[in-house]
């Protein structure tokens, strides 16, 4: 289950079950250098093109800093002056699984549409310069800034390209080569060697998100689980949005997909803020969704019921917060969705996006739900009552009296008192 944060747009980031794909064969547009600091935007690739062969890399640390500066002005330009084309000119365009996620980037109005006229800007700090056989490659450490936010810190690959070095990840086959294993004892993590640097370090992390998830919910996983810790895009099962760093999906009882530390699609890090505490929080999020599944199975729960569980188990409370937040402006806008709305909200923002927010719907509404359940109904034994009543009526008009006793129409109704009463909107 992905999970997904409703406030993107302030946190200029980017978790519901959500492979590689086959490597391209397009040539690299050439990039030609313009005196003003800008890239030419780049020339749609043919049929018949050969693939690209990479120019010598610049062997001085200095000049290659220059240059990737220089790009990634261009790419915060393009983003501010909402320009597609000198954006994706930044963009390597033999990688088309990451190409079409750069693509997506700049288009969804949550990540690069909230850079728009935002005054946003990037500074690399360091460059790594990878070994054989990613050689082709450098890791950036990059800060990032918007007018009147706060600085975040991400870390992204460049590969050196026709002459110019451009935002890019390596290709699974051609570079990443086979994944390994790593038993720690508790878990088990698949990885690529490209991780080696930072696998330790993000396996800790992963290991006391699944440990603060099974208190939580108050139940041991069945078995042994597995993470998968991908670092590109084409590698993340599902291939989510920059900033959803991790997923469950209940085709795969055991396992937990994580991005890697050092992946575009991670998050950023903040002062205060260390990487290892945002994946803290989605991996517990994401374990709560396992481990619900194997109390009661997802596909037969309401999307809001499991999704506003992972949020209150699973999330800390700045980002239950932040959900909390938004529930409160569409309460003063008159948007909050109706029970029966909620029960569907998917498919209805898929046939209205301009009136239905997912997010807003399962994960805000959904928190606030789940929290008066458990206030108000027994605590965990209330909700996973109605859960299993949820579970065997697949109605939850008949599954909502036979829990509570209660109709649906009093529930909703007990839950709109409740809710005025304890936040006063």
């Amino acid at each position: 289950m992905k999970r997904i944060i409703g406030y993107l747009c302030l946190i200029i980031l980017s978790l519901t079950a959500c492979g590689g794909t086959e490597s391209p064969s397009a040539a690299q547009p050439t990039l030609q250098p313009v005196a003003t600091g800008t890239i030419a935007a780049p020339a749609v690739p043919t049929a018949t093109a050969t693939p690209v062969s990479l120019a010598p890399k610049p062997e001085n640390e200095r000049a290659v800093v220059a240059e990737i500066q220089r790009v990634v002005d261009v790419r915060f330009k393009a983003l501010n002056n909402d320009d597609f084309d000198t954006y994706m000119s930044t963009i390597d365009q033999t990688n088309l699984s990451f190409k079409r996620a750069m693509s997506d980037y700049f288009k969804s109005p949550f990540q690069g549409g909230a850079l728009k006229g935002s005054g946003a800007s990037g500074k690399v700090t360091k460059i790594t310069f990878m070994p054989k056989p990613y050689d082709e490659f450098v890791k950036v450490a990059l800060t990032t800034s918007r007018t009147g936010g706060a600085e975040q810190n991400w870390n992204w690959v460049y590969r050196y390209v026709d002459e110019h070095w451009l935002h890019s990840e390596p290709e699974e086959y051609e570079v990443l080569g086979d994944r390994v294993d790593k038993d720690t004892g508790t878990i088990i993590v698949r990885y690529y060697h490209w991780d080696d640097g930072v696998i330790d370090r993000e396996i800790a992390w992963l290991e006391r998100g699944i440990k603060e998830a099974a208190a939580a919910i108050g139940k041991q996983p069945d078995k042994k689980l597995r993470v998968y810790v991908s670092p590109t895009f084409q590698t993340h099962p599902g291939r989510a949005g920059a900033g959803k760093i991790a997923f469950y999906s209940p085709d795969v009882k055991d396992t937990v997909y994580v991005r890697s530390f050092d992946s575009f699609g991670a998050y950023y890090t903040s002062a205060g803020d260390p990487l290892g505490e945002n994946m803290v929080d989605d991996v517990r999020h994401e374990t709560i969704h396992l481990l619900n599944d194997e109390i009661t199975p997802l596909v037969k729960m309401l999307s809001w019921m499991s999704e506003g569980l992972a949020v209150y188990l699973g999330e800390g409370p700045s980002s239950q917060k932040l959900r909390l937040d938004r529930l409160q402006s569409a309460w003063r806008q008159n948007r909050v969705y109706s029970l029966k709305e909620m029960h569907r909200i998917d498919v209805l923002a898929d046939q209205n996006p301009d009136k239905y927010d997912v997010v807003l719907g399962e994960y805000s509404q959904g928190l606030a739900y789940v929290q008066y359940i458990f206030e108000k109904y027994g605590g965990a034994d209330g909700f996973w009552k109605l859960a299993k009543a949820q579970a065997k009526a697949l109605k939850f008009s008949e599954a909502v009296v036979n829990a509570f006793g209660v109709t649906e129409d009093q529930f909703e109704q007990g839950w709109k008192d409740w809710y005025v009463a304890k936040y006063k909107p």
